[in-house]
Order: C-alpha cells, then structure tokens, then sequence
C-alpha cells in the first residue's frame, strides 16, 4: 500500500499495524499468540481446525482460546450486486477493510452493541486488485433475527414485545452515535435472550459515519425503510409473519431514545412505502415455494 500515512489515520490506538510482503494486517494490541497465529495463518490452514459457513461470503468460526471456548469469526470481503459475479472477493479498494475497523471501533466508544473486531487484514492478489478479511469475537448465544423469528416452538408474546423493544433501541443508538448502516437488514441483527434479551447491530462495512446527533431525519429514515423492506420479504416469504404491531412498538422504541421529534403516525406512514416490484418478485418466489413443497 503506498499511502502509508493514511493508512495508519485509520487504525485506532489499541491496535498493532503489521506489514508483510504482501499483506498488511491491524491486530488489537490484546491479542493472544494464538490468535496471532490464526490471523497470520492462510484460509487454508485455519479450514483445518474451524468451521466454514457459505453465505454471500465464506465465514469461517475458529476457536482460538481453548480455556474460554473463546472464537473467533473471519469474515471475507466481497463484492455485491453485480461485482460480485465479476471479481468475487477480488477488491479494488485496499482501504476498505480498515474503514469499517475505523467505523466500529467509534461506535463501540458510543455505545452501539456490535461485535469486537480483533483484526483486520489486505492481501495483495494483483496489481490492482486486494483480498480482505475481518476478524471478529463471536457473540455467543446469539443468532440472527430471521433465525430467531423462525425457530421453534415460537416465542412467546411477552418475549417478543421485549424483543421488538431491544432491537428498537439498538437501532436508536446507532443512529445516535452518527452511524448509517449500509445494508440494515434482519440478517445483520443479532440476539441474545438470557435473561434479559440483548440486540446487536453487525457487518458496518461500508457505513457511514458523521459526528453524534448529525444524522438527518431523511437518512435514518431511509435507513430504517431499508429495514422495513427486510421486514416486507420476510413476511412474503415465510409464514410466520412480523406484525404491524410489531412494527409500531420498534418505532415506539426505537424514537423513545433517538427523540427526533417526528411524530410515530408519519413515520410509520412514511416507512410503509411499498416496494412493488421487489413485492412481485418475492409473491412469485413464495409461489414457487409452495408449488414445490407441494410436489
């Protein structure tokens, strides 16, 4: 990486910036010689002792302090909409990685429930092109929303309303500290239910950060109607479905600690805007799931 200067405006001050050949890696100052290892380590060779998920991208689930179960989560970089059938995990921004370390370790300060990022590392695989992974502690306990919502037997109502009321407030805080999330869907919200529920907010890459309290009312509400379009998919496509109700108490939550001033009724009024065509789209692909459930 040429700019070397910058990039060390991005590494926050707990963090170690380590420059190899091909590879430049920022790993928290806390970390273990075993997780060291791991970081340093090929995918490849981490495969061999942890697990491996396939999503929108390979996510690998490795353990890296035995005598606290303790895991870490490496997540790779990739691109979407159509990069991603182009270039895959291929980057052409080098930065990237860094920016969202830099993103969520501000907010952590402030207060938003998100995961700890334990290292970040670039590869470079080309002359203009970069590799990037996160690594992450693992929230344990702590599946994402569209999981939750599905499993069985159903929560009970009591449980639920609490839910709702968390998942409100997580989203409050974060746009309270000054963080726009990229893509706000239900896959990025986690939850925890122990004794009390606990909500948190994942994958910042690509958020925008503006100083505390200097969100407009149209960016968050733009955020949460791409929230709200999450909501709308699920509820064509599965058959348990997240109420208005539901949705009247996150927003009750949710401007209970953002206080924007915006009165509830014009903002449920205003992130109930349809999505017709993605609506179209997800009655046919619900169509075709029954049609095939039934053969």
């Amino acid at each position: 990486m040429k700019d070397k200067g910058f990039l060390r405006s991005l590494i926050p001050p707990r963090f170690e910036l380590v420059e190899q050949r091909t590879s430049t890696l920022a790993i928290h100052q806390d970390a273990g010689r075993r997780l060291r290892e791991l970081v340093l380590a090929s995918a490849g060779e981490r495969g061999k002792t942890g697990s491996v998920y396939e999503g929108r991208g390979v996510i690998q689930r490795v353990v890296y302090d035995p005598d606290r179960s303790a895991c870490a989560i490496f997540r790779r970089y990739r691109h979407g909409g159509l990069l991603r059938w182009l270039t895959g995990d291929k980057l052409f921004n080098a930065w990237r990685p860094f920016r969202e370390l830099e993103v969520v370790e501000q907010a952590r300060e402030k207060g938003v429930p998100t995961a700890e990022v334990l290292a970040v590392r670039v590869d470079r695989v080309g002359f203009f092109l970069y590799q990037g992974e996160m690594v992450t502690r693992e929230i344990e306990d702590a599946p994402d929303l569209i999981h939750w919502l599905t499993k069985e037997p159903a929560p009970a109502p009591a449980v639920r309303r609490s839910v709702v009321r968390v998942l409100g407030g997580a989203v409050a805080r974060m746009h309270l500290a000054g963080v726009l999330h990229a893509d706000l869907h239900l896959k990025n919200l986690l939850l925890r239910c122990r004794d009390q529920p606990e909500a948190f907010v994942i994958d910042l890459d690509k958020a925008s950060r503006f100083r505390p309290g200097g969100l407009t009312l149209s960016a968050v509400l733009v955020n949460l109607i791409r929230l709200d379009r999450s909501v709308e998919k699920f509820n064509l496509l599965e058959f348990r479905g997240i109420t208005r109700q539901d949705r009247v108490r996150f927003l009750d939550a949710y401007l209970e600690v953002f206080q924007c001033g915006l009165a509830l009724r014009e903002a449920v009024r205003r992130i109930r805007t349809r999505f017709l065509v993605r609506r179209l789209k997800w009655w046919v692909m619900r169509w075709l799931r029954r049609r095939g459930s039934r053969g």
